[in-house]
């Protein structure tokens, strides 16, 4: 291990070589696990490897192994160079492109559209639990409550954020993928209150709260009884607007799969590029 890159509840991540079986050595994130974590921890624990060994996606965080005959418990993970996608935002406010913050969110939609066709339910889409590359391209991290049975109930809410779940998580602790598709949601527009009062994407908001004015206690009442959704900012894409609507559409039937949220982004891009390419060979003219 080469050095230490951040801690948790259960254990810490580490920075470290890995050699594989053609003896090429990578740079890797290594998750510990505390020898004092409970069984129920060590379990997820090993969960968490034995699901991330099926996935091979571009925009989801590879599993290189995982190490059960020694203490503590080790999974040898891709390792992220940029970090978290929230910690990128909140350091580079006010500096990020927005083709840049298009694509973020389109390669977050690629890689749940990827977990959506595999029947996996991710159960904590948030911008923190979405790694960079050196490159600043998007890895879905973070699959300690995923489950690969779809719906699910759990009876306790005590592991999610609360501004993050849907209504029938909050009321009935349904998960499906559905209720990742309300996460995602959330995950792309957050509320921002700042002097102007303006509300924004949650990537273009740059790390920012949602519901910042309400406890979890209120948000979770004006979801339910009140049918409440955050106001989407002046200078949105319509098409933008539409999606997230959908996203946070009260039935879940009614709420767009991954596939459809990402082929509508991936429209968006093209035009957005289509534009700004027509533009520059007229300026050139």
């Amino acid at each position: 291990m080469i050095k230490k890159l951040g801690e948790g509840a259960f254990g810490e991540v580490y920075c470290g070589e890995y050699s594989d079986s053609t003896g090429h050595t990578h740079l890797v994130a290594i998750k510990t696990m505390h020898d004092k974590a409970s069984r129920e921890a060590r379990l997820n624990f090993l969960k968490e490897a034995r699901i991330m060994r099926k996935f091979d996606h571009p925009n989801i965080v590879r599993i290189f192994g995982i190490v059960v005959d020694q203490s503590p418990l080790l999974i040898l993970m891709e390792l992220c160079e940029g970090g978290s996608t929230l910690s990128y935002l909140r350091k580079n406010r006010g500096m990020i492109l927005p083709r840049i913050k298009l694509r973020f969110i389109t390669e977050s939609a690629s890689g749940l559209k990827y977990l959506e066709q595999n029947n996996c339910i991710h159960r904590d889409i948030a911008a923190r639990n979405c790694l960079l590359t050196r490159n600043h391209h998007i890895k879905i991290s973070d699959f300690g409550m995923s489950d690969e049975k779809t719906p699910i109930q759990d009876k306790s809410l005590d592991k999610v954020p609360i501004k993050w779940l849907a209504p029938e998580t909050m009321q009935n602790r349904i998960y499906s993928i559905k209720t990742d598709v309300w996460s995602y949601g959330v995950m792309v527009d957050k509320n921002k209150n700042n002097d102007e009062n303006l509300h924004v994407w949650e990537v273009y908001s740059e790390g920012c709260e949602p519901y910042p004015s309400l406890s979890n206690i209120q948000t979770r009442a004006k979801i339910i009884v009140q049918n409440y959704r955050m106001d989407m900012p002046q200078g949105t894409p319509p098409e933008v607007t539409s999606l997230v609507s959908k996203c946070w559409a009260k039935d879940p039937s009614d709420r767009p799969t991954f596939a459809k949220i990402h082929e509508e982004l991936q429209g968006l891009s093209a035009t957005i590029t289509e534009a700004t390419t027509i533009s520059t060979r007229s300026e050139a003219e």
